[in-house]
């Protein structure tokens, strides 16, 4: 799929036209209409332009999702009674503490027994120790198309220093909440959201950004639990 295609395909699930999409990017109608019949291959408004189409800059240009959080193989639902193979770690599902990706949920931890099973070797080549590990669900809209409601993240409690743009699992003032983070000048925290169009950026300055605890960084999403 082409840089056409994709600006196509999400202009089309959006249900905006072209004079719509070029309105909110702020160029005129024949411009879009460059890059969707091929003509324009480097946009120059290419950050602009994924903001209207509620998508990433990185997937725009490429097609590929740029997130900290990674595919894995072999992730699947353990129960207690399951047994254990050589190369297999089990991460904590706390199936009740939801992380929300909007306005956010009270933390609840309530892990009902129920675990994912990882590669040992998966874990140790992203750098990440299986007991500082867990995973919880996402609900909310607003890391949207990345992290869909529903979707399962899998957090790494060892690391929870800030680098720009990354995705981490937070407590705000005892909601549990997934934003991609920034540092600002001054000890300041900018929180992001995929679909900025509904969620808008979140500016923490001074006392406000004390009230932020990071959990951990997101290594691994999934979109289904079975």
């Amino acid at each position: 799929m082409s840089l056409a295609d994709r600006v196509k395909e999400r202009r089309d699930v959006l249900g905006i036209t072209q004079t719509e999409l070029a309105d909110k990017v702020g160029i005129k109608q024949q411009s879009i209409a460059s890059i969707e019949n091929g003509e324009t291959k480097n946009p120059r408004k290419i950050f602009e332009l994924a903001q209207a189409l509620k998508c990433s800059a990185h997937w725009l240009k490429t097609g590929q999702q740029e997130s900290n959080a990674t595919q894995l193989e072999g992730i699947s639902l353990w129960e207690e009674d399951s047994e254990d193979e050589d190369d297999d770690v089990y991460l904590p599902f706390f199936k009740e503490a939801q992380l929300a990706a909007g306005d956010g949920r009270v933390v609840e931890l309530d892990c009902d027994g129920k675990k994912l099973k990882f590669s040992l070797r998966s874990l140790k080549k992203l750098g990440v120790k299986p007991e500082e590990a867990a995973c919880m669900s996402v609900w909310g809209n607003s890391m949207e198309p990345v992290l869909p409601d529903g979707a399962t993240v899998a957090i790494n409690t060892g690391s929870t220093e800030i680098k720009d743009g990354k995705i981490y699992a937070l407590d705000h003032e005892g909601m549990a909440r997934v934003k991609m983070m920034y540092r600002l000048p001054g000890g300041g925290i900018r929180l992001r959201s995929f679909n900025t169009d509904e969620y808008p950026d979140e500016i923490y300055l001074g006392e406000d950004s004390n009230k932020i605890r990071v959990v951990g960084a997101v290594f691994w999403y999934g979109v289904t639990i079975r």
